[in-house]
């Protein structure tokens, strides 16, 4: 039945966000020559590392073996490096400790800016250290909004906005408004 068929379709969706977001995690585990450790609790965290994806990777859209989406990735700030770590709650010389990453995911998640962001400890350069490795993916934050009334063929009224949610790279959002209300000037 169609009920049957969505609701598989809608399960499905969580498990294919989730292999997408591995496939990220392995890519930057393997640009670093990193692995995962098994059993950071405890560890002493070596480094934090961000690997930030640039929105639109070589085959995440469709058609992109004849249209280059990726040179749309010119026209959107990567959320720095700073932005991303000032949210995880260890540092450099702390012991890991699972609740304060599961936490620090939290932060990260709850962010607009970001559409993926998880974190995995991989083995660090002595067996009692770890490196966090911050794997985290921007949205696009270029947002136009419009509205507008129309009666007969006359404009009553017309708004539009264009926002930008992560200026610079720096979660910092900038927002250009305009209304125009016909009605008020007749």
């Amino acid at each position: 039945s169609l009920c049957s068929a969505l609701s598989l379709a809608h399960a499905a969706k969580p498990e294919i966000f989730g292999q997408y977001e591995e496939q990220l995690i392995s890519r930057a585990l393997k640009e670093r020559g990193l692995i995962i450790d098994p059993e950071p609790e405890g560890k002493t965290v070596e480094s934090v590392q961000v690997a930030a994806h640039e929105i639109l990777l070589a085959g995440d859209m469709p058609l992109s073996r004849w249209v280059p989406w990726t040179f749309l990735n010119k026209f959107h700030w990567r959320t720095k490096d700073y932005i991303v770590a000032q949210e995880v709650l260890l540092r450099a010389g702390d012991a890991y400790r699972r609740d304060l990453i599961e936490e620090s995911g939290r932060n990260l998640r709850s962010l607009f800016i970001l559409a993926v962001a998880r974190i995995v400890a991989a083995r660090g350069s002595t067996p009692d250290s770890v490196i966090l490795l911050v794997v985290t993916k921007d949205r696009w934050s270029l947002r136009l909004n419009s509205t507008f009334v129309l009666d007969n063929v006359r404009l009553d009224y017309l708004a539009f906005s264009m926002a930008e949610g992560n200026l610079f790279g720096r979660n910092k959002r900038l927002a250009f408004e305009f209304s125009m209300d016909a009605g008020r000037y007749t």
